[in-house]
């Protein structure tokens, strides 16, 4: 809202110059305003079709979605629309392309690269693991430690008195290692947080400095400058 502000102070400040000068500068503020509007309908331009290219893409292109946890990349994933996740079992890759800020690296051939902060995910309460309830504190628990899958097995054996052998063998013969069993859980609080709202909780959650997009195309270099009213209208079209 700081630069809204800003850019609105400085229209006011044009419209007060413009009536004082009228008399001996108009062709000079006249001239000036052609061009502070003939940019501002470009820029309005390019931002409709951005946002459209968006709208379309962001549900069905590929993406890359990672958690950064205290300046580390903890876990991750790939999705593209209809397909199954690809859980990354490498993480360690991507911590050091993300520690050299190689955020082409970290995007590939995907359409869009997306680093969330964990804060994304405060109103989430449960996910659902492999047909248990488990919560948000242990997802996270789990994510950040180590010997995650027998821990969530204990857990979840725990927690619906069933016997932890059984859980431990399902959780092994779908998650080769720990780091997939990190994505997986990760994707589930990805989808629970994006589920209803898609690509418009992006641009909200980017506001407010809970996720990082690559590349960063002109939508997401004005959303300082502009209030989010407007892209709810556009998204609501």
């Amino acid at each position: 809202m700081v630069g809204l502000t800003v850019f609105i102070l400085i229209v006011i400040g044009l419209i007060i110059i413009t009536i004082i000068f009228s008399k001996h500068f108009f062709k000079i503020i006249a001239g000036l305003w052609s061009v502070f509007f003939i940019v501002l309908v470009i820029l309005g331009v390019f931002l409709y079709f951005d946002i459209k290219e968006l709208q379309t893409n962001f549900d069905t292109a590929e993406k890359v979605i990672l958690l950064n946890e205290k300046g580390n990349i903890v876990a991750g994933f790939s999705i593209k629309e209809n397909d199954d996740p690809t859980f990354f079992s490498d993480i360690n890759t991507y911590n050091v392309a993300y520690q050299q800020q190689n955020y082409a690296k970290l995007q590939g051939s995907a359409y869009k690269l997306l680093i969330t902060q964990k804060q994304l995910f405060d109103e989430i309460r449960y996910i659902d693991v492999i047909g248990y309830p488990v919560d948000r504190e242990h997802a996270f628990d789990y994510i950040e430690g180590t010997t995650t899958q027998q821990k969530a097995a204990e857990y979840i054996a725990k927690e619906n008195n069933v016997p932890v052998e059984r859980v431990l063998a399902q959780l092994e013969s779908e998650f080769s290692t720990e780091n997939e069993f990190k994505g997986y859980l990760f994707a589930k609080l990805v989808g629970a947080s994006l589920e209803k709202e898609g690509a418009n909780y992006i641009i909200r959650s980017y506001k407010h400095d809970k996720i990082e997009v690559y590349p960063e195309t002109i939508t997401f270099k004005l959303i300082e400058f502009l209030p989010q009213f407007i892209f709810d209208a556009f998204f609501e079209e």
